[in-house]
């Protein structure tokens, strides 16, 4: 949808810029979507994952949780 294509495109921004960012869903369904959406981008083979926490750190230092 375009919400969360807004949403990929402000971590995009994030990465570049080496910011952190937190997104909070409530629905796993958008969680899962973002971060492919994300893995396609970035090129990241996968997130890592703490309970149900989920977060991948970039070269750029950047955390995206």
């Amino acid at each position: 949808s375009g919400k969360t294509e807004v949403l990929v495109h402000i971590a995009l921004k994030a990465a570049r810029e080496g910011t952190n960012v937190l997104f909070v869903t409530k629905v796993s369904s958008v969680t899962f979507e973002i971060m492919n959406r994300l893995k396609s981008h970035l090129k990241i083979a996968e997130f890592d994952k703490s309970g149900n926490h989920y977060y991948t750190k970039l070269s750029s230092g950047a955390v995206i949780e």
